[in-house]
């Protein structure tokens, strides 16, 4: 029997993401509203505006049930690929990459303006955002490994919290036991299209549409192994109801109390303020403060499983995908941190933010329902059996109507306010045109190096040289010329560089001292020595016969110890640079590891 070493993550475990996104929309949804209006939030457009998010996100549920059934290990990006071309699908992996860092500002913004709802930050605000941006983003960068359990709890913090406010306001509200607590005070006139400005409500709408947004993002999790893809469509339902629940509960609350026009802020700290006092309004804005970092925190989480991911699809370059390149990731975390800080004034807690979000969620929408057409209609073209035959057509017909759901969305997003989807527009060809320049670079590059004829370069040199770069007798040059000899070269030459008369004196003496059966070679002299003296002696090696090959042996010593790092060096040497430009030059690096017991014998 095979035991595997992989342990398989718990479905709790594989649905923190959705929990915790679930739960920044459970506490940021009415507020969004407020800010959507220009006036005071009346009943008919939040209730209208409500209404029609609730059947957008029916809408979208259903879609992302059915994909689960039909494409459980695949990535949007990947079906996007497929079925629509490289370049649809790289315009889908340049949204998620947004839409997480997007997320990871609306997360700390969230922080920042629950610390202002209980001390007044002012302009300070700002700084505090950003900082609650830098600690998030931190686990990803130092390759933290933070129990799930923490950012789950963090998240259920919030929401427990909200949960508690909602129950104890609408039990004032109902009873009538606060007199801040009376129903309809709030209430304004019915919604018509007569007294209403349709390009607001229609705002209003689109901002009501953020959780539909974020079940777009949540429903597909970036993970190391394909089977674990998608959230199971019975666990985001579990998530969804109860949030669903607590924003309708606040945004009635919202009305009830008269705070729709108080957009600024949070709807939860308010009605905690009302209902239970200052000390209640700080231990919720304190709840919230550690749910806004769980949703920051995960942003940068996901990014670089988000790059391995597309290095797994073949979008990024291959090597991404292996556990060790650190690098590369830390840098593509670092950048969208960089981008978060600036632009977090413009994508925290505003109607421009929540808007340039659902529009990079409306594209991967609209693209994946259209490759899923595709892949119905591809099957049709294919299959002759009548069961999968009547399962393509279906999905063919369902997904071409959610694509035109998405494409609404888009041009929902445009009416209410161009400059949002101009921006949407410039913030995604950005880093689509950089994945499209580094890839037909790769392309290029590897036609290059295609073997077109299998039969050139394959004949075997004449003669291998071997040279080894020597600069005082000590123990790693020992092991270098070691190494060469038990190579059985054709040639072999020890060769230093003549920088120093005593030192080359003191060089020969040791060499001869020690009988060391390899010829001694000294180039230039102290007024005119250079590394230029090696790569001439090796081109000399090979003037007369280009078949040859040469094998150049270096020394190099590596510290292990922090006390010894400062001493050695661990740059390439710049004759070692210029080397490896020479054809027909093979650098042979033997190392010595330099460690405290190394240093002590």
């Amino acid at each position: 029997m095979v035991i595997s070493s992989q342990r398989k993550p718990s479905p709790l475990a594989r649905g923190t993401v959705a929990l915790t996104m679930v739960a920044l929309a459970a506490i940021v949804s009415p507020r969004l509203l407020l800010q959507a209006q220009d006036e005071p939030l009346s009943s008919g457009v939040a209730y209208t505006s409500q209404i029609i998010a609730l059947i957008g996100l029916a809408i979208v549920y259903v879609a992302v049930y059915w994909a689960a059934q039909i494409v459980p290990r695949s990535s949007s990006q990947k079906v996007v690929s497929t079925y629509l071309g490289i370049g649809a699908g790289i315009v889908v992996s340049a949204a998620q990459f947004i839409a997480f860092t997007v997320l990871a500002v609306q997360g700390a913004a969230l922080a920042g303006e629950s610390v202002d709802s209980i001390v007044a930050l002012g302009q300070w605000k700002q700084l505090v955002v950003i900082l609650v941006l830098i600690m998030s983003a931190l686990p990803a960068l130092l390759r933290w490994n933070i129990p799930w359990r923490v950012f789950l709890g963090a998240a259920l913090v919030g929401v427990v919290a909200l949960t508690i406010v909602l129950i104890g306001s609408l039990v004032l509200e109902l009873t009538g036991g606060s007199s801040e607590f009376l129903s309809g005070s709030g209430a304004s006139e019915p919604f018509t299209l007569e007294n209403e400005n349709w390009r607001v409500v229609l705002r209003t709408v689109m901002a009501a549409s953020f959780p539909a947004a974020l079940l777009v993002l949540v429903s597909e999790r970036p993970m190391k192994t394909t089977e674990y893809r998608r959230v199971s469509p019975e666990s985001l339902a579990k998530a969804l109801v109860p949030a669903i629940v607590m924003m309708s509960l606040t945004l009635y609350l919202v009305l009830a109390t008269g705070m729709n026009d108080h957009e600024q802020t949070l709807p939860g700290v308010y009605f905690a303020g009302l209902a239970a006092g200052q000390i209640a309004q700080v231990v919720v804005a304190l709840a919230f403060v550690a749910t806004g970092w769980a949703a920051s925190s995960i942003g940068f989480w996901c990014l670089p499983r988000l790059v391995k991911e597309l290095a797994m699809d073949h979008v990024l370059p291959r090597h991404l995908a292996s556990d060790d390149v650190v690098r590369a990731r830390v840098t593509i975390v670092l950048g969208t941190l960089a981008v978060g800080c600036a632009l977090s004034g413009y994508l925290g807690f505003s109607v421009a933010g929540v808007m340039i979000f659902v529009f990079m969620m409306a594209v991967i929408f609209l693209l994946f329902c259209m490759a899923m057409a595709f892949r119905g209609h591809a099957i049709l073209q294919q299959s002759m059996d009548r069961a999968e035959r009547t399962g393509a057509r279906t999905s063919m017909w369902v997904f071409s109507g959610f694509a035109v759901f998405g494409a609404a969305a888009i041009v929902g997003i445009a009416v209410a306010g161009y400059q949002w989807a101009l921006v949407g527009l410039l913030l995604l060809v950005v880093p689509s045109a950089l994945l499209v320049f580094f890839r037909r670079g790769r392309i290029r590059v590897g036609a290059r190096l295609a073997a077109r004829d299998l039969t050139r370069g394959r004949t075997l040199p004449t003669r291998v040289h071997g040279v080894v770069l020597v600069n005082q007798l000590d123990t790693p040059a020992l092991r270098a010329l070691t190494f060469a000899r038990a190579a059985r070269l054709t040639t072999l030459t020890a060769v230093t560089v003549d920088f120093d008369a005593e030192a080359t004196k003191r060089l020969r003496e040791a060499w001869k001292e020690a009988a060391i059966p390899v010829n001694l070679t000294v180039l230039g002299t102290p007024q005119g020595a250079s590394t230029t003296n090696i790569v001439e002696y090796v081109r000399s090696l090979r003037a007369l016969r280009p078949a040859d090959i040469v094998m150049v042996y270096a020394p190099r010593v590596i510290s292990t110890g922090m006390g010894q790092r400062f001493f050695v060096r661990h740059s390439t040497p710049r004759i070692i640079s210029a080397l490896r430009t020479e054809q027909g030059v093979v650098i042979c690096e033997v190392p010595f590891v330099l460690s405290a017991e190394s240093e002590e014998g």
